[in-house]
């Protein structure tokens, strides 16, 4: 038997077979991962992704897909780890949406237009999911609110954190996303601004807002969804919930003309959304 040392070191000089005979290991210590990550071919880093008593580290994965992202069966396989969080999952979603997005260009299926806005909403569901399966109920609120924060800020550095997103997370009744956000934009605790969430109608909560250069006559939106949840709590979802959106409708209706269409559009398209998910997880039962 050799030590996990020795296999590290082994990893960089052996063939391709021991090396998916090293990847197939069980279990499999994180000093060996990192070694077969940096000396394998795709193949035994697919291998090791399928491992499931492989101890992959966030890092480890991330540095999977740098070297590998563009093969569809690793992907999948880092899809399906339960150890894999929000940061791999979302450059996952990073290397489909640019495989995707590359065979619309090609196909000039849609118009560049719609296609962009579909890559954008699909992206935007992806995230609120992902969110979602961070977002446990039953952990720690240090734990959920620290995913949540971790999140935002990734996605504040790719320039993605856009006030679209954060409605998106709300509607499908994840505040925590919201939460990150106002922490983030306007430099509060994650704590105090949780505090905040509470009492949505009071100046605190305004000032945040205000600060976090979150739009201005979106506020009475934000709110009166922030009223509904605290009234009815309720676990994140993956998809709208109708009764939010109702909500957020009525509020539309202070809204200045040219963002009440843009804003009603947005939510009708959510609203769509939200009937063709349910139906696509009714029709097993129908059938």
């Amino acid at each position: 038997h050799f030590s996990d040392a020795e296999l590290a070191e082994m990893a960089f000089t052996a063939s391709v077979g021991s090396q998916l005979a090293m990847a197939r290991r069980v279990p499999l210590a994180a000093s060996v991962c990192a070694a077969l990550t940096e000396a394998g071919p795709p193949c035994v880093l697919m291998e090791l992704a399928r491992n499931e008593k492989a101890q992959l580290s966030q890092a480890i994965m991330l540095r999977m897909l740098a070297r590998a992202g563009d093969e569809g069966r690793l992907r999948d396989a880092l899809m399906m780890r339960a150890d894999a969080g929000p940061d791999v999952r979302l450059r996952l979603l990073d290397h489909v949406n640019g495989a995707l997005s590359s065979f619309l260009k090609q196909t000039g299926w849609l118009a560049p237009e719609r296609a962009e806005r579909m890559l954008r909403e699909a992206r935007e569901r992806a995230i609120v999911e992902i969110s979602a399966q961070a977002d446990d109920m039953n952990s720690p609120i240090h734990g959920a609110a620290g995913a949540a924060l971790s999140l935002v800020r990734h996605l504040r550095g790719q320039g993605q954190l856009t006030p679209a997103l954060i409605l998106r997370a709300l509607l499908c009744g994840d505040r925590l996303m919201l939460a990150g956000a106002l922490a983030e934009l306007g430099e509060r605790p994650m704590e105090r601004v949780l505090a905040y969430l509470d009492h949505p109608a009071g100046h605190a909560f305004a000032a945040l807002y205000e600060k976090a250069g979150l739009p201005e006559p979106m506020l009475p939106v934000f709110i009166a969804l922030l009223e509904a949840m605290r009234q009815f709590p309720r676990s994140a979802n993956a998809y709208p919930e109708r009764a939010l959106l109702k909500t957020a409708l009525r509020a539309c209706a202070a809204l200045p003309e040219a963002q009440r269409v843009s804003v009603e559009a947005y939510l009708g398209r959510l609203e769509a959304e939200s009937l063709r998910l349910k139906m696509r997880q009714r029709a097993p039962s129908l059938a």
